[in-house]
């Protein structure tokens, strides 16, 4: 629709509830803005300064978050699909039970990022670093994570609810060292040459698993599914 507010200094500005689909807010500074319930579908963020906004809610299918600063972000139950998080940092930010379809975090920085129980089907985050996040019952279908280091991540058990899982999902070269993956999905999914040196995979869905030259030093797999698909 031709509207830009490219570059502009909107630092805590209210657009609660409104359509803002298809704007232009590249190299904007919205820190502490509330864009919770909106619409922003197609809408360009690109290289914003968006800490501390809330996004509640919002449908940003399709958005352009490439390289935007979006620490302490709040995304609680946003649609993100089709969205382009590539190269953006999302340090502490809250992406609590959003749904992802198709999205894009390739090279984005997830420093205790919160996905408890998000959806993320389809989407890419190869080469993503992930650094004391939470990904409690979150379900991570079909994706590629190639080469993607996880540091401190937390899972979820089936034991205790539902699991953290990786179905379908691409982690060949993911580094997923020393981490408490109990209990987590990760049937059809493509683990060649991942290192899970030091992890406890105890009680691990590995079924149909590719583990191709997958480090295991130190690993433990106390009562893993290891069979193949019948």
């Amino acid at each position: 629709n031709g509207v830009t507010f490219d570059q502009a200094v909107l630092t805590d500005a209210t657009f609660e509830g409104l359509d803002l689909r298809e704007l232009n807010f590249g190299s904007a500074i919205l820190r502490g803005a509330n864009m919770n319930d909106t619409c922003l579908q197609d809408t360009g963020f690109v290289q914003s300064d968006m800490r501390e906004m809330t996004l509640w809610n919002a449908d940003a299918t399709n958005a352009e978050f490439l390289s935007a600063v979006l620490a302490d972000a709040e995304f609680g139950g946003a649609i993100l699909s089709g969205a382009d998080f590539s190269g953006a940092n999302l340090t502490r930010a809250q992406l609590d039970s959003t749904y992802a379809d198709g999205t894009s975090f390739v090279g984005a920085i997830a420093n205790g990022t919160n996905f408890t129980n998000a959806t993320l089907i389809r989407s890419v985050a190869a080469g993503v670093f992930v650094l004391g996040a939470d990904l409690s019952e979150a379900r991570i279908l079909d994706s590629d994570l190639r080469s993607a280091v996880f540091l401190d991540v937390q899972f979820s058990d089936a034991r205790y609810g539902r699991p953290t899982t990786f179905e379908g999902s691409n982690l060949t070269d993911a580094a997923l060292r020393n981490l408490r993956m109990t209990g987590v999905d990760l049937r059809n999914v493509d683990a060649s040459y991942a290192d899970f040196r030091g992890s406890d995979l105890s009680l691990t869905v590995l079924k149909n698993t590719s583990l191709e030259g997958a480090t295991f030093r130190d690993t433990q797999l106390w009562n893993a599914d290891l069979r193949a698909k019948t």
